[in-house]
């Protein structure tokens, strides 16, 4: 049965995907300030930093990289530059993926 026929199976696979696309984009941030961070004294570092970013995620941003990687998987793992063009041959891919 392909994901299309089940459609709560869809909806696990994108709840996942959000997940997990959710996940590394806080890490990837938390790192950032952590290496900005370490020069400082340790004072400034007791501030709870890891749920602010987890408080101010851009949920637009990672939307929009949820809807890459969903459609680089329905797609048949394509390199970005096939997957930038698909909306000209395939009906139903957004223009800006």
């Amino acid at each position: 049965m392909a994901a299309r026929d089940d459609p709560q199976f869809a909806k696990d696979i994108f709840k996942g995907t959000a997940v997990n696309a959710i996940v590394a984009y806080q890490d990837h941030q938390f790192d950032l300030l952590e290496d900005a961070l370490s020069s400082m004294p340790m004072d400034y570092r007791k501030t709870p930093f890891r749920q602010h970013i987890i408080d101010s995620t851009p949920m637009l941003v990672i939307r929009a990289r949820v809807e890459k990687m969903l459609w680089h998987q329905r797609l048949g793992h394509p390199c970005d530059e096939y997957l930038y063009n698909a909306h000209k041959w395939v009906d139903g891919v957004p223009v800006c993926v």
